[in-house]
């Protein structure tokens, strides 16, 4: 059982579980973040925040960033334009990193992505998300929890996409490349 006060700071208080032990300063900070309220003290605050905030924006810019992997798996810097700066272009490299296998999440990506020599160029466009890499370029919105892929290649289409996994990516890439 954990029982003691932390060090240093006379405001937190201590939950005394069996299994448990939370510093009650760190899980009120955790439910500000979620509640959208306060980012102090939290790491990467600002970009969960807004990943919170739009969770189905971020969905589709990483459905997006997993089918550029699929069609350009050699990508070194990709482009996004979108409306939101602070959280598009992590979700995207997310997306694209996860497809390849590699294991990152929204905490970590800034550091996997510059290991793995991943970077991206932003420019302000309206609601839509637009990424590009090499020949390819896909455009999408949100709708709902899927998103729903608006473009291939300059070409308007309408394909939705999956809640999420590279499986579920890999279905719609027949119907994607009829139009590269």
């Amino acid at each position: 059982m954990c029982c003691s006060q932390p060090s240093g700071d006379q405001n937190s208080r201590l939950l005394c579980h069996p299994v448990l032990c939370v510093d009650t300063t760190a899980f009120e900070q955790f439910l500000a973040l979620r509640d959208s309220k306060s980012s102090f003290g939290c790491l990467n605050a600002p970009l969960l925040r807004d990943v919170c905030g739009d969770p189905s924006k971020a969905r589709l810019a990483q459905n997006l960033g997993k089918l550029l992997f699929i069609l350009n798996p050699k990508a070194e810097t990709i482009s996004i334009q979108a409306d939101n700066k602070t959280f598009v272009p992590y979700a995207v490299m997310l997306g694209y990193i996860n497809a390849k296998g590699i294991s990152a999440n929204f905490v970590n990506i800034k550091k996997v992505a510059a290991d793995h020599s991943l970077s991206y160029e932003y420019s302000k466009s309206s609601a839509d998300i637009t990424v590009e890499s090499g020949d390819v370029s896909l455009s999408g919105k949100a709708n709902g929890n899927s998103g729903l892929l608006t473009a291939v290649n300059n070409t308007p289409i309408e394909i939705a996409l999956p809640g999420d996994g590279v499986e579920s990516i890999k279905k719609i890439v027949e119907q994607v490349y009829s139009y590269l």
